[in-house]
């Protein structure tokens, strides 16, 4: 009897992690605007600290692997995180060297445990500020 759940919940898996490909970016980033939006205090301080450690090395190991003056235009990434906060999936709005390494980059990185899955989160990075 276990075998037929055991069969259902890698199913249902599997249909989840199908869905979330099928998704826009516009798709993604309302769904991470809305999960943001119900984290309490707590969360958002372990998001923003564990999207922190990623950016640094994240962004010096692109910087390594590209030209001396890459663009530096603004992009944004959408990350899908399992129930371990493990990076399933990504999507990302840029076209440049940078915002394509940095989205390489977070796939399979862990952030912080999330409340509930699947957890979307975004991250915008902005070289004028």
């Amino acid at each position: 009897m276990k075998l037929p759940a055991l069969s259902l919940s890698l199913t249902l898996l599997l249909g989840s992690q199908c869905l979330a490909a099928d998704l826009s970016f516009e798709e993604a980033q309302t769904k991470a605007t809305h999960d943001s939006a119900t984290l309490n205090a707590d969360q958002m301080v372990a998001l923003a600290e564990s999207q922190n450690k990623l950016i640094t090395p994240a962004n010096k190991a692109c910087m390594k692997s590209l030209p001396k003056k890459p663009d530096l235009s603004d992009y944004t990434v959408i990350m899908q995180l399992d129930a371990t906060g493990k990076v399933v999936h990504t999507w990302l709005k840029g076209t440049t060297p940078l915002a394509l390494c940095f989205n390489q980059q977070m796939a399979g990185k862990t952030l912080f445990v999330p409340p509930t899955a699947p957890f979307y989160a975004q991250l915008d990075i902005n070289w004028a500020n």
